[in-house]
């Protein structure tokens, strides 16, 4: 009931907003001069290619360019007042020294790689990133990508710069603590890990970590601040966006029907899967263009370009091309769309739309407007329009920055121009949206380009930029590598989805992406990184399938850099898969040839192919901690005169005679079903002390306070951790294996065990 009024409240705000935004954007046209309210006086920018950036302290940074008549790097502070400046015409190692691609942290110091004339001739890339407190060099580290090809550089989450820089073997991705200890005239390195591509792939650093991509395409790598590789992506990703989550947006096009349409991915770096696709495009819109802006709450603004469509859902004739803004939330719902107005009165828009959001969710949109004047030439001046959306309480502030196109007067008609479209349009401060304009007609005085504070209360710092530059990260440990073997429960039967290539008829290893390993090797804050190729276990593997050569040892790389190993193996040397699947059709009682096979293999014949094992890993990597898991409680613990349970009456009757009568005692399945368990997790533990290995332990799964506790496959459909039969519909191997929840819980007990 919550979420359906939740759903109907969403569509009405937005719904009243789409209203709200078409009076707004419709109003009639004032062509009288006008400039919104500054925080401060208009400033000179550097005109096209300079980057504006702020920080947390309210300060703003334009950044240098060598355009027209050149800038230098400013900063000003809250009230305008400049407090940085450094010249571009010196020389630093033997290139003008104007940074343009300017970054800068929380503690107000400002890093960039300069570009300019060489004093040997030619123009390129300085070899050094370059870091100044204030007016003052603080430090300088190389940064050898070549003059024609820049590093890529970002601050991080902990505080830490990190750039790509050419080295032996490649490029690589370096760490720079920011503050060098004294006598120390360069920065600690902190990271240096190989990466693929060139030094212009692109770095986006969020609170756990960065990821790096191509310029165009390719997979989306991911890394903890400690050089963990994290994952991923499945595929190419294009013109991505990612938030203060490492939440990873990517717009796709989808032809078919004659018609193009956008959609949007949203990728998560936890699971390492797309949780949703959106179609952003209304239905049988032809599109030609999208672009996005993630917002905090965990969705995107989507910017599409797209043929207007009635509201019978066909195109609108004649043809007209708008653009439609389109909020989706966490979830992947998309709410109900804007279409923004191509005209105001008798003037028209010009060129895309620039959007951006803020810390608090705010959606700033920036819009050139052609006014039309009373003369023929100039036919129009141009106005830059902006409007802050305020989606948590549906307000708008109309902004707009415009000329004068009154009267009939050529000479005295003029107008502001973006600097530059795209993306190095409006940036938000604290309290301030920036933009960068010049005046443009026969009436200006004054043709530079300059930095308008808008003074806009309640906007903050842009995102993901702000809550990145704000966010305090616990240190990361550093990567260990980290092998998984055994069986069904460590491979993640039941989870899907699995692995390509370990679901086909010849492959039913079932390695599923929500396996415990994968959990651990994805967090940032555990220590374990499965090794390439690492991850063997495999659904019915039995302990020759680890020992026997080849066999999982091999095929996963144990040796001497192995440093944790985890394991789950035995459950199928005593055919457990036959004593749980009689539980179920049939009865596992105490009497049945399914208990007393199990209990007797576990007897007999577990305990030395237990220990063989257990060396034979011991030998293979020998520095590495070896954690043994025992297997969970399945059933629930019941007595005779319990009453049955609909969601395990399998279990609750134990089996009849010939003439129907009830044989065995109520939940005496049950009881038959722990008691092979506990058999089976005392000759685990027995084994692993007889081995008497330090690095060899074991983890009792069922032990007080664990996840597993109270969890069994009788709970609750939303509270059990493991698969109960309503999963046969994907096979019965599914039932009474971990589920999502009992993988996370596996997981759990495994960091404990590190901790120790």
């Amino acid at each position: 009931m919550y979420r359906k009024a939740r759903k109907a409240v969403l569509f009405v705000v937005f719904s009243m907003l789409t209203t709200l935004l078409t009076v707004v954007f419709s109003e009639t046209a004032n062509a009288a001069p006008y400039i919104p309210p500054l925080r401060w006086s208009a400033v000179n920018a550097a005109p096209y290619y300079s980057r504006i950036v702020t920080s947390p302290a309210g300060t703003v940074t334009v950044g240098c360019s060598n355009e027209g008549a050149g800038q230098d790097l400013v900063t000003y502070n809250t009230t305008g007042v400049q407090v940085r400046q450094i010249p571009r015409t010196t020389q630093i190692d033997g290139v003008s020294n104007c940074i343009g691609s300017v970054i800068v942290d929380k503690n107000e110091t400002v890093y960039g790689v300069p570009y300019g004339k060489f004093t040997s001739g030619g123009w390129g890339f300085g070899p050094n990133l370059l870091a100044y407190s204030g007016n003052t060099l603080k430090w300088k580290y190389p940064v050898v990508c070549g003059p024609s090809q820049p590093s890529q550089y970002v601050v991080g989450a902990n505080g830490n710069i990190y750039v790509t820089v050419n080295a032996v073997g490649g490029v690589h991705l370096i760490g720079l603590a920011p503050n060098p200890p004294v006598g120390q005239t360069q920065p600690t390195k902190v990271l240096d890990i190989k990466v693929p591509n060139d030094c212009s792939m692109k770095i986006y650093p969020y609170k756990d970590g960065l990821m790096l991509h191509g310029q165009s395409s390719g997979g989306a790598n991911y890394y903890s601040y400690s050089g963990k590789f994290l994952g991923q992506t499945n595929g190419d990703v294009w013109y991505e966006k990612m938030n203060a989550d490492g939440r990873l947006f990517s717009p796709s096009y989808t032809i078919g029907g004659g018609f193009t349409s956008t959609s949007v991915s949203a990728y998560d770096p936890k699971t390492n899967l797309v949780t949703w696709k959106t179609q952003v495009s209304g239905s049988g819109a032809n599109a030609n263009g999208i672009w996005l802006s993630p917002l905090p709450n965990g969705g995107v603004m989507a910017l599409s370009y797209e043929q207007k469509m009635t509201a019978s859902g066909i195109p609108a004739l004649p043809i007209e091309w708008v653009y439609s803004l389109v909020q989706i939330n966490s979830s992947g719902q998309k709410l109900a769309p804007v279409i923004l107005p191509n005209v105001k009165g008798t003037s028209a828009y010009y060129g895309r739309p620039n959007i951006i959001t803020d810390t608090s969710g705010k959606v700033v949109i920036e819009r050139q407007l052609m006014d039309k004047t009373a003369v023929g030439y100039p036919a129009a001046v141009s106005t830059i329009e902006i409007a802050v959306l305020n989606l948590a309480t549906n307000i708008t502030t109309y902004l707009p920055v415009r000329g004068n196109a009154d009267g009939t007067n050529p000479a005295t008609m003029y107008g502001y121009v973006p600097a530059y479209v795209g993306d190095n349009g409006p940036v938000t401060g604290v309290g301030t949206v920036f933009i960068q304009a010049q005046c443009q007609g026969n009436g200006c005085s004054d043709t530079a380009t300059k930095t308008y504070p808008i003074s806009v209360a309640g906007i903050g710092l842009g995102y993901p930029q702000g809550t990145i530059l704000n966010t305090t990260v616990a240190p990361q440990p550093a990567p260990q590598e980290y092998v998984a073997l055994g069986d069904s429960f460590s491979s993640g039967e039941g989870v899907v989805p699995f692995e390509d290539g370990t679901d086909t008829p010849y492959n039913t290893c079932h390695r599923s992406l929500y396996a415990y390993a994968r959990l651990l090797s994805q967090d940032p804050n555990t220590a374990l990184s499965l090794k390439n190729g690492g991850f063997q276990a495999c659904s019915g593997a039995t302990t020759a399938q680890i020992t026997t050569s080849p066999g999982q040892i091999q095929w996963s790389g144990l040796g001497v850099n192995t440093k944790v190993v985890t394991v789950t193996i035995g459950g199928n040397d005593i055919r457990f898969s036959n004593f749980a699947r009689a539980c179920v059709l049939d009865s596992c009682y105490f009497n049945s040839q399914a208990y007393v096979t199990s209990k007797n293999l576990v007897a007999t014949t577990l305990p030395g192919l237990l220990d063989d094992t257990y060396k034979k890993v011991l030998l293979a990597a020998p520095t590495a901690q070896i954690f043994v898991l025992g297997y969970p409680q399945i059933a629930p613990t019941k007595t005779r005169f319990d009453t049955t349970d609909v969601r395990c009456a399998y279990m609750y009757d134990s089996g009849y005679d010939s003439t129907g009568t009830v044989k065995n005692p109520p939940w005496g399945d049950a009881a038959a079903a722990s008691d092979i368990v506990v058999r089976l997790n005392l000759q685990i533990a027995q084994s692993v002390t007889s081995v008497g290995n330090p690095r060899l332990h074991y983890v009792d799964v069922n032990v007080a306070g664990s996840p597993f506790v109270g969890h069994n496959v009788c709970s609750a459909p939303g509270d059990a951790y493991f698969n109960n039969v309503d999963t046969l519909v994907s096979g019965l191997s599914f039932v009474f294996h971990p589920n999502a929840r009992g993988q996370q819980a596996y997981a759990t007990l495994i960091r404990s065990a590190l901790s120790m």
